[in-house]
This record gives C-alpha cells, sequence and structure tokens, in this order.
C-alpha cells in the first residue's frame, strides 16, 4: 500500500501519474527522470490559456503569428498537458488562469519530479496563484521570459 500525495490518471494511456511515499514522481510503476533541454529554443513548450472561447480564440492567433511555435494543441486540460511532461515528450509547461484543481496536483507532481514550479512573475508558486511555469531549472529564466511574452499579447 502506498500513501498518493497526487495522483492524475489518463484511461486512454492507461497511465497514472502520482507520487511515492517517498516523495518521487512515478509514471506507472517507474520513477520519473527529468529531460534535460540545452536551450529552451530546442523545448517542446505546453502552453494554456484559459478556457473560455474568447481566451482560446486569443490564444490561437497569438500562436499563428509567432515564428517560434511549430504546432498549436489545444487539449484544455492541464492534467493532459502534465501526462506530456511526465513522458518526455515535453519539457516545458506555461498555464495561465487556470483552477486551483487543476494546477495543485500538476505543481506537486512537477516539484517531486525535479522541476522548477513558478508562477508567471518567476517567483515560486503558491496555492493562491492562478498560473504556473514548469521546466527544467537551467531554462527557467528563459521559460518566464516567454511566458511574459505571451501574457502581454494575450491582456
Amino acid at each position: 500500500s502506498q500513501l498518493f500525495t497526487a495522483a492524475i490518471y489518463l484511461p486512454a494511456s492507461k497511465k497514472v501519474f502520482w507520487v511515492n511515499q517517498d516523495g518521487k514522481s512515478c509514471v506507472n510503476e517507474s520513477v520519473f527522470i527529468p529531460n534535460e533541454v540545452s536551450d529552451i529554443d530546442n523545448a517542446v513548450l505546453l502552453i494554456e490559456k484559459g478556457k473560455t472561447k474568447k481566451a482560446v480564440s486569443q490564444f490561437k492567433a497569438f500562436l499563428s503569428h509567432s515564428e517560434k511555435f511549430r504546432t498549436i494543441r489545444c487539449f484544455g486540460a492541464v492534467c493532459a498537458d502534465v501526462s506530456s511532461m511526465l513522458s518526455k515528450t515535453a519539457t516545458a509547461h506555461v498555464v495561465f488562469d487556470a483552477d486551483l484543481h487543476d494546477l495543485a496536483p500538476a505543481a506537486c507532481l512537477y516539484q517531486h519530479a525535479g522541476f522548477s514550479v513558478v508562477n508567471a512573475k518567476g517567483k515560486d508558486w503558491k496555492i493562491s496563484d492562478r498560473d504556473l511555469l514548469a521546466t527544467d531549472p537551467k531554462n527557467l529564466k528563459d521559460l518566464v521570459e516567454i511566458a511574459t511574452q505571451i501574457r502581454e499579447h494575450l491582456t
């Protein structure tokens, strides 16, 4: 029997993302080790901006005019993107204006996996924050700059 601190289950992939009693992020039975990316330009960024139709259309318009982003996906579910980070298909996650029930499990899993987890201003993430940035610690400064630019275009 294990004590769960945070858990996300995705039935389609048959994966459970959880923190074990030793404080390690796990995918099913394996302890997660994050990818290291040498440069933020080589990172796979997951970026989310709220759930309203207006927010999604603003966000898609911004991304379609940006040269930095090659692919646009809109899941509308923070937990689905957490699975991409913990499955090593993504290397950075940016979330704006999300609810606590979406952010808290993500923040817990990311922190225990060894990612830097901050708010959009680059300060340590707190339960009162509605934004979340998570990435490899050496890319954090660049990710905060990118998130600031995105935020400016979306407000």
